[in-house]
C-alpha cells in the first residue's frame, strides 16, 4: 500500500483483519444461535409428540374402563331379570339376592361422576401446561428474534464505520 493511501486514512491489513476475524466469530455465533434454535424447537416438537401420546393413551383407558363398567352394569342387568323370571312367587328372596349380586345405582353413578371429573381434570392440566410451554416458546421466540435485530444493528454499526474510518 503507498503512503499516500495510509495517510488517506485507508484501512491497513491488520484492521482489515480484525474486521474480517469479528465477522467470522459474528458468523460462528450465529450458526450456534441457530443450531441452539433447532434444538429447542426438536424438544418442544418431541414434548408434544409425548403429551399427545398420554393423553391418547389416558383417553383410551378411560374408554376401557368405561367399557368394563358397562359391561358390568349389563351382566348385573341380565342377573336381575333372569332373578325376576326365576323367583317370581318368592319376592322376598329374589330381592335379597338381588341386592348381594348387584351394585347399587347410586354407586356406579357416582363411580362414574369422579371418573368423568378425573378425566375433566386431567384435561385441564394437560391444557395448563400446552399453554405455558406455547407461552414459553413465544416468549424464547421474541428474545431471538431481538438478539438477532441487536447483532444485525451491530454489524451495520461496525460496517458503517468501517467505512467512515477508510473515509476519513
Amino acid at each position: 500500500m503507498s503512503e499516500v493511501a495510509v495517510a488517506a486514512g485507508a484501512p491497513n491489513a491488520n484492521e482489515r483483519l480484525a474486521t474480517v476475524e469479528a465477522l467470522d466469530r459474528l458468523e460462528r455465533s450465529l450458526r450456534e444461535y441457530a443450531d441452539h434454535i433447532g434444538e429447542v424447537a426438536a424438544h418442544a416438537r418431541k414434548a408434544h409428540l409425548e403429551l399427545h401420546a398420554s393423553r391418547r393413551e389416558a383417553d383410551l383407558e378411560l374408554h376401557r374402563t368405561n367399557r368394563a363398567a358397562d359391561a358390568k352394569a349389563l351382566e348385573l342387568r341380565a342377573t336381575e331379570v333372569e332373578g325376576r323370571l326365576t323367583n317370581l312367587n318368592n319376592e322376598g328372596a329374589r330381592i335379597a339376592k338381588v341386592l348381594e349380586a348387584s351394585v347399587p345405582r347410586e354407586v356406579f353413578e357416582n363411580y362414574k361422576n369422579s371418573q368423568a371429573a378425573a378425566a375433566d381434570l386431567a384435561r385441564k392440566e394437560l391444557q395448563t401446561w400446552k399453554d405455558s410451554v406455547n407461552q414459553q416458546l413465544t416468549v424464547s421466540h421474541t428474545t431471538n428474534r431481538n438478539t438477532i435485530y441487536i447483532v444485525g444493528l451491530i454489524v451495520s454499526l461496525i460496517a458503517i464505520g468501517a467505512r467512515f474510518i477508510s473515509v476519513g
